[in-house]
């Protein structure tokens, strides 16, 4: 029964980082805050290796076609860009990764994160210029919406989320932000996957005889990530992003009030 209460569990999780790694209401916070509020076990760095693994998965699934298309392009720039777009987060990871683990995990943080950069989207998303198309992106876009990415590592904040801000600061289309996105967290991920599972390795942290609800979890990761990334390019077409902003803004006090009454 234990044994299929985790399976249950891991399929949640997993669920809930396909889900939320990519539609911009935050991946970490969720995975903070629920597992708090129902008490469920962690289970380790090791597992959040295995539902990041599900999402990286996803990307590589969905964007295969565009992916060999860019490689093969002479110039190879938008590859480049994409690459020059995951330096800050791997700067900013590497000094700073361990600190915002153990201390900005509170939830009242958590909970001020997410209804704050939900306003930043709204006002973005209401009051720029969004003409430009994703051929038009150039390595100062990368830059600086990568630079945006790094702030992705405190809990609440959404990286999805705020690198789509960023592409509409710099006045890209709604869909052609949320395309660049999904692109540019490939070698983020990726490369974050890799280095976890380098260090645990390292330290034996995956040795802990619970592969099944790993790969319950990168399963659901995979298939519910690739999911919201068909879903939300084409729901963006057509729409804006206040549906997005008002979940967090709602989810935001709901859990002040629980912190309050707990």
């Amino acid at each position: 029964m234990n044994n299929l209460m985790d399976l249950f569990k891991a399929l949640i999780l997993g669920i809930i980082q396909g889900v939320t790694e990519f539609i911009p209401i935050s991946s970490s916070a969720h995975l903070v805050i629920i597992p708090k509020i129902l008490n469920w076990p962690y289970w380790g760095k090791s597992f959040d290796v295995a539902l990041h693994l599900g999402t990286f998965l996803a990307l590589l699934g969905y964007f295969k076609e565009d992916l060999v298309k860019y490689l093969k392009n002479p110039d190879k720039k938008l590859i480049w860009i994409l690459l020059v777009s995951a330096i800050p987060a791997f700067i900013f990871g590497g000094l700073f990764d361990k600190l915002i683990e153990e201390k900005f995990n509170e939830l009242w943080l958590i909970s001020s994160l997410m209804m704050l950069f939900a306003v930043f989207l709204w006002i973005s998303d209401h009051f720029c210029n969004k003409k430009r198309n994703l051929e038009e992106v150039n390595f100062l876009d990368g830059l600086i919406i990568g630079i945006a990415q790094a702030l992705a590592l405190f809990p609440g904040v959404s990286r999805s989320g705020i690198t789509m801000n960023a592409g509409i600061l710099r006045n890209f289309k709604r869909e052609d932000a949320a395309k660049f996105s999904f692109l540019m967290s490939l070698p983020t991920i990726g490369g974050a996957v890799i280095y976890k599972s380098l260090k645990l390795l390292s330290n034996k942290g995956l040795n802990n005889g619970k592969l099944e609800i790993f790969l319950v979890g990168t399963l659901a990761s995979f298939l519910s990530g690739y999911l919201c990334i068909k879903f939300l390019l084409k729901y963006l077409q057509t729409k804006n992003f206040d549906i997005f902003v008002f979940y967090r803004l709602i989810a935001g006090i709901l859990l002040f009030i629980w912190i309050f009454y707990h």
